[in-house]
């Protein structure tokens, strides 16, 4: 048996864009989490006197990697070499080799596999040995099937583990589709355990032999919710246990609650304290979305206060001086879609087909070049990323259904 620690999608040096105003002591923590959570995962190989550890692709967040990045996993590096713990390791996409960089050298206890793919093999104090097969991206994007270029297992070995940064074909993960693969392909190299990176949830695909997504060990914006961290894997000719170990510092969490049976702002009030209470007890260090829903107020001022950030602002107040800390990001009503108030085949239609000119990029640049190509604007906005351009568009549609529920049918008809 040999035992081994899998774990992918580090992104170290992960300047966390999605988080723009936050405190300046909370942000460091944040910032250094990525780093934090990799310390952790060389600590539990080392107490766990693991054989090997792999390193799945995107070990950094960018192709120009920091001096100082380097400088820290060379370090944890170095730790895993002082413990007589081999690295096999690769590139991905978000770390290509294409990259300009001061090429700091690893230490001798690392195994960094090429652009092309190929195999290294290693032997344990057991007398055991396994080969490692992989590559690293040359450049950002690698479309093709680099699965076909893998081997078949050394029948002369214990065991082949296969480093793959790519995507499950077929799957909806919202990442890029780079170097797809089916499980078929890698059932058919008779390799021993599938080593995934790319995807950042972590996910099971296949449990003998066990191909294996590890997710990324620090979430980096609100899509990435949950416990994140590493593998331990038990491997033996027949057999192979995986135990998860969450090692992030900061959790991601959305949080919805159910506003039907309270009156009042005060009550959503009480009850968001309630929820944080109990979040707290937890003692974990959590980045918040709250999401209320059936919310009822009659009072325009209270509604407005829920709306502008007021309360979103009271509830933040304070928590940076907290260890552990909960900091709520967002705080959003769920508005419930009205459309069908208006009930004709003929309202869906152009509805629909609004929508669908909206989304387009040309609409989406059109509507918004006031706001950006203003020249007293210019210094302090930057481009919008494409998940920022879908969460302005979402919150548009919800804008416009806010206010044709507030119509009757035959003002709708004036209107249109």
């Amino acid at each position: 048996m040999i035992r081994m620690l899998h774990a992918g999608d580090l992104h170290l040096d992960s300047p966390f864009t999605s988080l723009k105003y936050f405190p300046e002591n909370l942000w460091t923590q944040v910032y250094e989490s990525t780093f934090d959570s990799f310390h952790q995962i060389v600590q539990l190989a080392i107490t766990q006197q693991v054989d090997v550890v792999i390193l799945t692709g995107d070990i950094y967040d960018g192709a120009d990697r920091s001096v100082k990045a380097q400088a820290r996993l060379i370090r944890e590096l170095e730790q895993l070499g002082n413990a007589q713990i081999p690295v096999v390791m690769i590139h991905g996409n978000h770390d290509h080799l294409a990259g300009e960089w001061l090429n700091l050298p690893f230490p001798e206890n690392v195994y960094l596999l090429g652009p092309e793919v190929e195999t290294i093999q290693l032997s344990f104090e057991n007398g055991e040995t396994a080969c490692f097969t992989g590559f690293s991206y040359a450049q950002r994007a690698v479309h093709e099937r680099m699965i076909t270029q893998y081997p078949v297992k050394n029948a002369q070995v214990d065991y082949q583990i296969g480093l793959l940064h790519g995507n499950l074909e077929g799957s909806q993960s919202g990442h890029s589709p780079y170097a797809p693969f089916t499980i078929a392909e890698l059932l058919e190299k008779k390799y021993d355990y599938w080593a995934l990176g790319h995807i950042h949830q972590r996910k099971v695909l296949h449990e003998l032999p066990a191909i294996v997504y590890s997710g990324n060990i620090q979430g980096r914006n609100k899509k990435e919710v949950g416990e994140k961290g590493c593998y331990l894997v038990e491997l033996s000719p027949h057999d192979c246990r995986l135990v998860f170990h969450p090692t992030a510092p900061i959790i991601w969490q959305e949080l919805s609650i159910d506003c039907a049976e309270i009156s009042g702002i005060k009550g959503i009030y009480l009850m968001l304290s309630e929820a944080l209470e109990k979040l707290e007890q937890e003692g974990k260090n959590k980045l918040l979305k709250v999401i209320l829903k059936h919310v009822e107020l009659s009072d325009p001022q209270e509604l407005k206060a829920l709306k502008n950030g007021e309360l979103l602002a009271a509830f933040q107040d304070g928590q940076q001086l907290k260890q552990p800390f909960i900091w709520m990001y967002q705080l959003e009503i769920e508005e419930q879609e009205a459309l069908s108030e208006f009930g004709t085949a003929y309202y869906q239609v152009e509805w629909e087909k609004m929508l669908k000119e909206l989304t387009t990029e040309a609409t989406f640049e059109q509507l918004a070049a006031p706001l950006f190509d203003h020249p007293n604007h210019l210094p302090f906005l930057e481009a919008l990323s494409i998940e920022e351009k879908n969460e302005v568009i979402a919150h548009s549609k919800q804008l416009i259904l806010q206010q044709l529920s507030k119509k009757k049918r035959g003002d709708l008809r004036e209107d249109l």
